[in-house]
């Protein structure tokens, strides 16, 4: 059963993970099942101390969790013992679009890419304007406005949302700046990739049906979280 505590240092994190199997980051549906409900507010987006959110790829990083937008599209930690049930239950019931599968295939031949790469790579950088005015420029804009753009069937972070949400991607760290002292600055950028290429393939070999491991899966959190209702559940499953 489910028993809420008190994050001080990263290993309260992973002791939470590891003995729920699911572990939204954020709040959500279900009342204090987050590790920021767990987390005292100093430790919040504070630039003095340690908390969840610089702890984030570290916890990736020791290899025994997956993480990515795996609850309706918010981020949400999962182990392998329970995300290769729900890479087999969900690759059994979503099939990537033609933009994703492209994202997806640029991912793999590189192993893992930083989302500053991806749109570079998969044509998402949209190129600098010149003012309207200029009139050294005019004539080649008005080169420019004749070629048709090819329209974008899915924007970069959508494509990247629903192959999480699909088991496809995982996200395999978070990369900072560096000022010249050394210290990390700014947000984080994620860096993606396959899950059999960061947990290798025998990770995600479930062994049983899909809907067998639906059932495995609705059994543990009933199990764990008493009273949870059905939309509760099928969030989690997805």
């Amino acid at each position: 059963m489910y028993t809420p505590v008190t994050i001080h240092h990263m290993h309260d994190m992973e002791r939470l993970i590891a003995s729920c199997g699911f572990m939204p980051f954020f709040a959500n549906a279900i009342p204090g099942f987050s590790i920021w409900e767990n987390t005292p507010q100093e430790l919040r987006f504070n630039d003095d101390a340690d908390g969840p959110w610089e702890w984030k790829g570290p916890v990736i990083l020791n290899g025994a969790f997956a993480y990515g937008k795996l609850l309706r599209g918010k981020a949400m930690y999962v182990t392998l013992d329970w995300y290769k049930h729900l890479a087999n239950w969900r690759r059994a019931h979503t099939q990537p679009s033609r933009q994703e599968l492209k994202v997806l295939d640029t991912i793999r031949q590189h192993g893992s890419l930083l989302t500053t790469e991806l749109r570079r790579l998969c044509g998402y950088s949209c190129p600098r304007q010149a003012r309207e005015d200029n009139p050294l420029l005019r004539e080649s804009q008005r080169l420019t406005q004749k070629l048709k753009r090819t329209p974008r069937i899915e924007g970069l972070e959508t494509c990247l949302t629903r192959l999480q949400m699909g088991t496809y991607l995982v996200v395999a760290d978070f990369e900072y700046k560096i000022d010249k002292t050394g210290r990390r600055y700014g947000w984080g950028v994620a860096r993606y990739c396959r899950p059999e290429d960061f947990f290798g393939p025998e990770a995600l070999q479930a062994g049983c049906s899909p809907a067998e491991s639906r059932e495995r899966i609705v059994r543990h959190l009933v199990e764990m979280l008493p009273g949870i209702e059905t939309q509760q559940v099928d969030a989690i499953i997805g």
